[in-house]
């Protein structure tokens, strides 16, 4: 006895309320991957990855026929989805796409403020460094005016150094003579 099911058959620009395709996957323990409930194959994960077998040709064509109302034949007879007309699907499809990206483009919304924010922060950071490296400029020009003033100075200090010198070697003499005059003075004393 074979199993009769009571559901309406879609006609032409018909087909089946079902988005099952965009959102479904049921993986079996044989590998089989489903995109839907009534068990329709669109691949094996001991082939592929799920990634591709969910973006694969079978995945793609299944999706086309639900969408055009070429429907295989479990679809037909699938008395879980109503019958609607493919542009009220196509409709459904649309705005499901729609919330999906929906979701993406706030995700990269999200991450365009956290890179404006990083912007803005590097950029604050390069004004701070800016003004950090004018002043390290300023006090670098500020020692090498230095340095040159010291070279200017050099041969006075060093004539200067010189003179200190000649002095010094002037006042030992004059300090030995002294004391060669003292010598003298404590001996003529002495005979006395």
């Amino acid at each position: 006895m074979t199993k009769k099911t009571f559901c309406r058959i879609p006609g032409p620009g018909e087909t089946r309320a079902c988005i099952d395709p965009w959102i479904f996957v049921y993986v079996r323990a044989n590998g089989d991957v489903d995109a839907c409930c009534r068990g329709v194959t669109i691949g094996n994960l001991r082939d592929k990855s799920l990634e591709e077998v969910v973006n694969g040709a079978e995945a793609i064509e299944l999706r086309r026929q639900v969408l055009t109302g070429e429907l295989p034949p479990g679809c037909v007879q699938c008395a879980t989805r109503p019958v609607t007309t493919v542009e009220k699907l196509g409709a459904m499809v649309e705005h499901l796409v729609y919330e999906a990206g929906f979701e993406e483009q706030e995700d990269l919304r999200r991450q365009i403020r956290e890179h404006r924010e990083v912007r803005s922060d590097l950029l604050r950071e390069r004004e701070s460094l800016a003004s950090h490296a004018a002043t390290l400029e300023k006090l670098l020009a500020e020692a090498r005016e230095h340095a040159a003033n010291l070279e200017r100075e050099r041969p006075h200090l060093t004539d200067h150094i010189a003179n200190l010198e000649r002095e010094r070697a002037v006042l030992a003499a004059e300090a030995a003579r002294r004391r060669g005059l003292l010598e003298l003075l404590r001996g003529w004393f002495a005979q006395r």
